[in-house]
């Protein structure tokens, strides 16, 4: 943990999914900001065997308010019902008690969730003027590594949705940018160059919490032990193919990863949404996928009950007979 007798600030972690966040909120930790029970912030599977440094409770109380306002973040409006729920007490206050755990555990916390991205207007009225890391990472790579961890593995290789993950990076990194674009306090951290070389990223990243907090006098060893936590092996899903020439983005998509990358050297790189637009049919794309996943869901659950399992076993089997009866 840091010193004490700085400034208290919340740290949000923000990016898609397979981005780079969880590296990057070990990264917090390391530095000294509280993230909540060690244990749960470590809770690690294959797909992220480090941990994924979320705090359960703010994971729980994310759903919470996608329950209230509806799971449907591609829908107009979204935004509008998530800041009036600001305002409303059975979910305002229970938001702030969490926020004020997290301050009154220590002088710098940090919180990392992706969705986090998609709810900055309701979170923004709790933690007020917060700092915050946004990972930068080639859109293609997280895409694919997006899908290795969501389609089943019954259907892998036979279904895509690299398409839908680049839009839903698009829809992210716009809702980043669109609420973050007055925010002085944001640093833009490249995944790639992070992991190519730990120790001058984290050296970036230290720097800049020391300055946000107001701490002095940079400590090496906590600047080392940041570096070391940081696991190349980890890098798994890498393209040959620099995104500019990805076929299936967008040329839209395309200049804003470029913007990003920009961010990386000038945060307050200037921002306009306009220039980024989502393509014709891109509410209906999710909704639609939104339903099929629902549905796929439903019939996949079904299909593992034990019930259901001895049925096809047993239809299996008499179709086997009559094959050998017919033979």
């Amino acid at each position: 943990m840091i010193e004490a007798g700085i400034r208290s600030r919340p740290i949000i972690i923000l990016g898609v999914d397979r981005s780079g966040t969880s590296i990057v909120a070990r990264l917090a930790h390391e530095w000294g900001a509280y993230g909540g029970d060690l244990t749960q912030l470590m809770r690690s599977d294959p797909a992220n065997p480090k941990g994924y440094w979320e705090n359960r409770s703010l994971v729980l109380f994310i759903h919470e308010i996608f329950k209230a306002v509806g799971p449907e973040f591609w829908r107009t409006g979204f935004d509008e019902a998530l800041r009036s729920k600001a305002d409303d007490p059975t979910l305002r206050d229970p938001a702030a008690q969490l926020v004020a755990g997290m301050a009154g555990a220590g002088p710098a916390w940090f919180w990392k969730e992706p969705l986090l991205s998609l709810q900055l207007p309701f979170w923004k009225e709790l933690w007020g003027d917060a700092t915050y890391i946004i990972t930068v990472r080639n859109p293609y790579d997280s895409a694919v590594s997006w899908e290795k961890m969501m389609v089943p593995r019954e259907v892998a290789g036979r279904i895509s949705i690299l398409a839908l993950n680049l839009l839903r990076w698009q829809h992210f990194m716009l809702t980043i940018l669109r609420h973050l674009d007055g925010s002085k306090r944001k640093l833009f951290v490249p995944y790639e160059d992070l992991v190519r070389d730990p120790r001058s990223q984290c050296l970036r990243i230290c720097d800049f919490l020391d300055a946000e907090t107001g701490l002095e006098n940079r400590s090496e060893e906590r600047l080392e032990r940041m570096a070391q936590a940081v696991d190349p092996d980890l890098w798994r899903n890498r393209s040959e193919t620099d995104f500019s020439q990805v076929e299936i983005a967008t040329r839209e998509q395309k200049g804003l990863y470029e913007l990003m990358q920009r961010k990386v050297e000038d945060p307050d790189a200037p921002f306009e949404a306009g220039a980024y637009p989502m393509y014709e049919g891109w509410r209906e794309y999710l909704q639609n996928f939104s339903e099929f996943e629902a549905f796929y869901g439903s019939v996949n659950q079904l299909l593992r009950s034990r019930f259901v399992r001895l049925a096809l076993a047993v239809s299996q089997s008499f179709a086997s007979l009559r094959r050998f009866r017919k033979s």
